[in-house]
């Protein structure tokens, strides 16, 4: 049965989806299977999580489950702090408490509209689920190695269409060779700079979980 559960977004990764750039994210299994069935090894297409969770007997010591399912609903964690303004008149008055983004760019508009205002950014790890915003419907779950992804994935990871890449422009689909390579490198170093340091970078390839969502509204 689908489930609500969180998920940490970087602010670069939530601005993405605000703009509608970002419809797919990539997260490391953990732990990494110690080895896997040669069938997962070598097929052409990639699993899916039901594919992968029937083979669970066949792919190392540990087993290791698909935490999520097609249908939950996800909601996002990001980078945030609560301001106070001054609401009401004469009885009414009262000091209420907002949540703020720290994707939303400066926040001038919070500056200007309240007395009290908290400066320090909370990492997102500590979002209550009171203070979300976003809310994401998985739409589909597949695995695969890291570098198997494609020019086409790196878009819907949120990197920018015709965004400058040295000499070029990056085209509509499909993407030439050399457009191809940009992609994947400057997903390479996004992905680098969240996970290298977590033991998943990129040059070990590890298996992801390859989520796609769409945006919803939920309460």
């Amino acid at each position: 049965m689908p489930k609500e559960k969180p998920i940490p977004l970087t602010t670069q990764e939530v601005q993405d989806i605000l703009a509608g750039r970002k419809t797919m994210k990539r997260l490391a299994i953990k732990p990494q299977p110690d080895h896997c069935h040669r069938d997962i090894a070598g097929k052409e297409n990639p699993y899916n999580a039901d594919d992968w969770n029937r083979l669970l007997p066949q792919i190392g010591e540990k087993e290791i489950k698909c935490p999520w399912q097609v249908g939950d609903i996800l909601w996002v964690r990001e980078t945030w702090k609560y301001y106070e303004k001054a609401v009401g008149k004469g009885e009414s008055f009262r000091v209420k408490q907002f949540p703020a983004y720290k994707a939303d760019g400066d926040n001038n508009y919070i500056q200007k509209s309240c007395e009290w205002y908290e400066g320090k950014w909370k990492p997102s790890i500590h979002m209550p689920r009171s203070a979300a915003r976003l809310f994401l419907k998985v739409k589909s779950i597949r695995v695969e190695r890291l570098q198997d992804i494609t020019a086409e994935d790196t878009q819907t990871e949120g990197i920018k269409l015709n965004c400058k890449h040295d000499d070029y422009v990056c085209s509509a689909h499909p993407c030439d060779f050399k457009t191809t390579i940009a992609c994947k490198d400057y997903f390479k170093n996004l992905w680098n700079s969240i996970n290298s340091k977590r033991g998943y970078g990129w040059d070990i390839n590890p298996w992801v979980w390859v989520i796609e969502f769409e945006r919803v509204q939920h309460g």
